[in-house]
């Protein structure tokens, strides 16, 4: 009788990290310049301007965004190293954080479409 703990943050196999470890790099990247250009357009120049509802949500799906880039790094790490340290902060902290601001982005789209 198998009576380990499965959890749903099982390592991917060896050919598949190649690939995501590539597209998760160059996600970051374009992520990270173009939602940092964003936030900046967005609480910088933009402050002169009266804030709309949407104009709202825009700010917080550009910083939901923006720190769903800052997750990746994690990811990349945990797909390229067999560590069981790294495995065990991306499991506890890394996918939750990631999780979590994928869904503050689904909602807050949600919102700009039903408010358009």
């Amino acid at each position: 009788m198998n009576t380990s703990n499965s959890t749903s943050c099982e390592p991917v196999h060896q050919p598949a990290n190649i690939f995501l470890i590539f597209i998760y790099s160059l996600i970051f990247l374009v992520g990270l310049v173009l939602n940092g250009f964003t936030l900046r357009v967005y609480f910088c120049v933009a402050q002169r301007q009266a804030s709309s509802s949407v104009t709202i949500y825009l700010k917080n799906l550009a910083a939901s965004d923006f720190l769903i880039s800052l997750c990746l790094p994690l990811r990349i790490i945990n797909f390229s190293t067999k560590s069981t340290l790294i495995r065990q902060v991306y499991c506890n902290f890394g996918a939750s954080a990631f999780y979590l601001n994928m869904y503050a982005s689904i909602l807050f789209m949600g919102y700009i479409a039903a408010n358009r």
